[in-house]
């Protein structure tokens, strides 16, 4: 904005006033009746702990609703947004969220008849952070596995062949990691199941072996996914993700570092729905002058 500012010789603030007064006419224009199934997910919009959530409908790809936090009061705030564009909250059959106790409890209130499918990205991830602490750990005595980190958060199969053979060896000199991988690797088995019921089979045997390993990260962690185990075997059901909001995500960040940050979250928000949300942005035609 700064630099289309220096281009035509105006104040970037003018063009921001603009830029905002046209997004926030198509914003009032903007119809949600129909809008089923929703993924939310946070992103960070300055240093420290400063986010906005994001609300996207997975149907037709577009972001919906930005809230400029990320508690839970977001959802009523975004329940109030849905019915101003002519929605029926009571029409949202799918939310698809990580495991954020904000965004749960959140919706169990302003939408307790929707149905939540916690993101299978998401929940691969706690397993990848419980087997880097147990790799961290080992580590201490184990100098081998320094620098390793990438090697085991990536499937082998995703590995280069240079990297695979250093992660086979990496893997035969220890113990306690290579346990941990193991139980995320039985763990990535579930989504490959054909249905829900035998989703549920697999899940069960590895939360039983996982609550008996001598690994305190991977038992936490077999104790959320049985918390939240009806929302991770959703997914055999909904089949939604959030991957969407995660390429939503990136593009809210690079747009964020072309703009060296955002001095006002606003600001922010107004480039996210000008640019993602498919927004209906007809300018006033010009009146033709007439000739003389």
């Amino acid at each position: 904005m700064a630099a289309a500012a220096r281009i035509v010789g105006e104040h970037d603030t003018r063009l921001w006033r603009v830029t905002a007064f046209y997004v926030a006419r198509a914003l009032a224009e903007l119809k949600l009746k129909g809008v089923a199934k929703v993924g939310v997910d946070e992103t960070s919009r300055a240093r420290g702990h400063n986010y906005l959530s994001l609300f996207v409908d997975l149907e037709l790809a577009r972001v919906i609703f930005i809230a400029l936090d990320r508690d839970g009061g977001t959802l009523e705030q975004f329940k109030t947004w849905l019915e101003e564009h002519g929605a029926d909250p009571k029409d949202i059959r799918e939310f698809s969220l990580d495991m954020s106790p904000a965004y749960v409890s959140g919706i169990a209130e302003s939408f307790p008849n929707a149905n939540l499918t916690f993101d299978k990205f998401h929940v691969i991830k706690l397993l990848n952070e419980a087997v880097d602490e147990v790799r961290r750990d080992e580590q201490k005595n184990l100098p081998d596995l320094k620098k390793s980190r990438f090697l085991w958060l990536r499937n082998s199969t995703d590995l280069t062949d240079e990297q695979r053979a250093r992660f086979e060896l990496v893997r035969t000199i220890t113990t306690r990691t290579a346990r941990a991988y193991r139980y995320r690797e039985m763990f990535q088995e579930l989504y490959r199941q054909p249905d829900a019921a035998t989703a549920r089979d697999v899940f069960d045997g590895w939360h039983r072996s996982a609550t008996r390993s001598r690994l305190p990260a991977i038992r936490r962690v077999a104790r959320t996914l049985k918390e939240h185990a009806a929302g991770v075997l959703r997914w055999f059901e909904s089949k939604i993700t959030n991957g969407l909001l995660e390429g939503l995500s990136s593009l809210v960040q690079a747009s964020k570092a072309a703009a060296r940050g955002y001095r006002n979250p606003n600001y922010m928000a107004t480039m996210i729905y000008l640019r993602m949300s498919k927004l209906d942005l007809r300018l006033p035609q010009a009146t033709p002058s007439r000739s003389i």
